[in-house]
């Protein structure tokens, strides 16, 4: 039997997380031959040099090109994006796969989503159908009108891609990739957890608020203003513990990590500052934490499976689809503030759930490319009728 040939391109600890249980299921499966383009953020050293991840799951890489342009500012994303292009046209031809593996909405995703179509080599989307309110969904929906076939992770977002004409045979509804690795953590030993809880010194005598708070480069409040509006909120708070995540490589990136690495060395006491977590570490922190605060698609997609209440901050994710752990609160350091408190005073609550759809999602998803019997130019056809 010929192996069908998968390329999954990855650009950031985020989407890795999310692919990651897809991934190491395929890479066992006879039925594939599975490389990984590493790129973006994976190669930086400021943002965690997170490649030794991957590397760590023994995963095959094929290329590791560096597109992520110097410069804490739009023009900089842009240059990457062309630079992304400039790469992958040229890796995607020489591995010319059966499938290209492409999640979400970063530039990087973008990029290889252009170079797939013009080599005629189909792409499958992760995430796709979603709405945000920010700059990302212009380029999420980019992507899902250049793939074929498409995994969404609700049943809202797959009405959505009916909306925008994709036909209903290349769309499938799989929820969170993130569920399989979450049950794994709720299954952690008591052993395993004591020995994250003492990595990441968590007092189990104090509230634990983890912040994972990313630029908006879209929104109309300035980046130092949204960043301060955070940190000015968190004054009543000084008795509980903190850890805070490193922000992405978007405009303004940059600045937020340093005003929060300050903050942080100023207040060394309460607050812990890391560029970036594993994987399981970050889920396990999740299952541990009393709050999310910040504006990441994880409070969305990985707390509710955790019951975790999320203070969402900003326009981020404004329209995208979240449970009841969710509480919405504008750029205002005293309304962040009060809802931080309600939530910390208040009994946690069971989240409904809108991304916990499939008991094993990433199953689901090898079975449907395996009995993908299209040949690749009906398959790429966007009019073809089954």
């Amino acid at each position: 039997m010929t192996k069908k040939e998968i390329l999954c391109i990855t650009g950031t600890r985020a989407d890795y997380g999310i692919y990651r249980p897809l991934l190491l299921k395929l890479e066992k499966d006879p039925a594939f031959n599975l490389s990984l383009i590493v790129t973006g953020m994976h190669l930086l050293q400021e943002y965690g040099e997170t490649i030794q991840e991957i590397q760590k799951d023994k995963l095959k890489i094929s290329a590791t090109p560096s597109i992520l342009v110097k410069g804490d500012n739009k023009s900089s994303m842009a240059q990457s994006l062309g630079l992304g292009l400039l790469h992958f046209s040229e890796i995607i031809k020489l591995k010319n796969p059966d499938f290209l593996l492409v999640l979400g909405d970063r530039g990087e995703m973008l990029a290889a989503a252009i170079s797939a179509h013009y080599l005629n080599i189909p792409i499958v989307h992760f995430h796709g159908g979603e709405v945000s309110g920010s700059a990302d969904d212009s380029i999420r929906h980019a992507i899902s009108k250049l793939a074929h076939i498409h995994f969404v992770s609700t049943e809202k977002s797959y009405r959505t891609l009916l909306q925008f004409g994709e036909e209903d045979w290349r769309i499938h509804l799989i929820g969170s990739l993130r569920k399989t690795e979450i049950n794994q953590i709720k299954n952690m030993s008591s052993y395993e957890k004591k020995i994250l809880r003492n990595h990441y010194s968590i007092q189990h005598d104090k509230n634990l608020l983890l912040v994972a708070f990313h630029p908006d480069s879209r929104d109309s409040v300035p980046v130092e203003e949204q960043v301060e509006a955070l940190l000015s909120s968190l004054n009543p708070f000084f008795k509980d513990q903190f850890i805070f995540i490193g922000a992405n490589s978007d405009a303004g990136g940059d600045f937020l990590n340093r005003r929060i690495k300050e903050f942080c060395d100023l207040n060394i006491t309460f607050t812990s500052f890391y560029y970036s977590i594993p994987q399981e570490d970050y889920l396990f922190l999740l299952s541990e934490a009393n709050l999310l605060l910040g504006n990441s698609s994880s409070g969305l997609i990985e707390a509710p499976f955790f019951n975790l209440p999320y203070v969402l901050i900003g326009n981020r994710q404004k329209g995208r689809e979240r449970g009841s752990n969710v509480f919405e609160v504008p750029y205002d350091e005293n309304k962040i503030t009060s809802v931080i408190s309600h939530v910390l005073q208040a009994k946690k609550q069971v989240s409904s759930n809108p991304y916990d759809t499939l008991k094993c999602p990433e199953t689901q998803v090898i079975k449907v490319l395996k009995e993908l019997t299209l040949d690749k130019w009906n398959l790429i056809n966007k009019g073809f009728k089954r």
